[in-house]
């Protein structure tokens, strides 16, 4: 269950705060808006197929493919290579487009597009913790998931509890919601600390982003890994029925051998399963929760 892609999250009614109508809206545009670019990738490549085959560096990458997974990925780096490299030629045009529109209206800005420009895709690919451009795209929108799932949880869990600290806003709505945490081990099997932990590790996560925009350093690389293996020891703490879905859920979970200095790092599609996840259940039942102990509820 916990690295399953559910796509999906309550839908707001009576029953839920006022709040979680636009926190549900929110999640549901996230999820849309991702799987359309996922969708037209995947789209884009099938219809390219063709061309592909016939390209030497499908013929020879083919040959180091040790899995169908490895050769779906290869056709669909290359697709996207060709892409990329129209676009930086479309870039590269862009200087001359506006000089000849400013000089047909008699106006010339010196040193306004005088600068030096060059994007190196190799370079760029490199500068990251993947090995394919397949891998760099879904991994840049699975960032872009979590960055705006984070901000929306965060933003109502700040609301609710009025406390600025993110660090401890979890912990805070779980204490102040008496019986909550019980209701959540007992119809979903997810106890308080597991819940704590998930946070924490994914706070780091965020933190990544938000301080050094995901390039990794040796103080991120010591904290990610004591959030991990901390999150980790929760989670197989957790009842056996988890585990009975989620057999390799912590197995690839936010590797050491990804945690590479200067390196910047993108969210796996697994990595981004286990915070939706969570979210998608703790977010509807505290909105539902919280609704019970409004004074507008009690009086009804």
């Amino acid at each position: 269950m916990l690295n399953m892609y559910i796509p999906t999250i309550e839908n707001h009614s009576k029953d839920h705060a006022d709040w979680y109508r636009n926190f549900s809206t929110a999640f549901n545009l996230s999820q849309l808006s991702n799987y359309l670019l996922l969708s037209y990738i995947t789209t884009q490549v099938e219809q390219n197929k063709k061309i592909i085959f016939m390209q030497n560096e499908y013929k020879l990458g083919s040959r180091e493919c040790k899995t169908s997974e490895d050769r779906a990925d290869l056709i669909e780096s290359l697709d996207i290579i060709d892409m990329l490299n129209q676009i930086t030629a479309e870039f590269s045009l862009t200087t001359q487009k506006h000089n000849q529109a400013l000089f047909y209206r008699g106006i010339q800005i010196k040193g306004f597009h005088d600068e030096n420009v060059k994007i190196d895709l190799h370079d760029i690919l490199s500068s990251t913790t993947e090995n394919n451009w397949s891998q760099v795209i879904r991994g840049l929108i699975n960032v872009f998931e979590f960055l705006f799932i984070f901000s929306i949880t965060e933003d109502h869990l700040k609301e609710i509890v009025n406390q600025e600290n993110s660090k401890s806003i979890v912990a805070k709505a779980l204490k102040d919601k008496p019986g909550f945490i019980e209701h959540l081990e007992n119809r979903f099997k997810m106890p308080r600390n597991f819940i704590i932990k998930t946070w924490d590790l994914y706070l780091e996560i965020r933190n990544l982003y938000a301080h050094s925009f995901g390039y990794i350093n040796e103080k991120d690389k010591s904290q990610i890994r004591e959030k991990r293996d901390a999150f980790i020891d929760a989670y197989q703490k957790l009842p056996m029925t988890w585990h009975l879905f989620d057999q390799d859920a912590t197995e690839n979970l936010f590797k050491d051998e990804k945690l590479i200095t200067q390196k910047l790092y993108l969210i796996s599609t697994s990595e981004i399963c286990v915070f939706r996840n969570v979210i998608r259940k703790l977010i509807p039942e505290l909105s539902k929760w919280e609704n019970r102990e409004s004074p507008n509820s009690r009086n009804a």
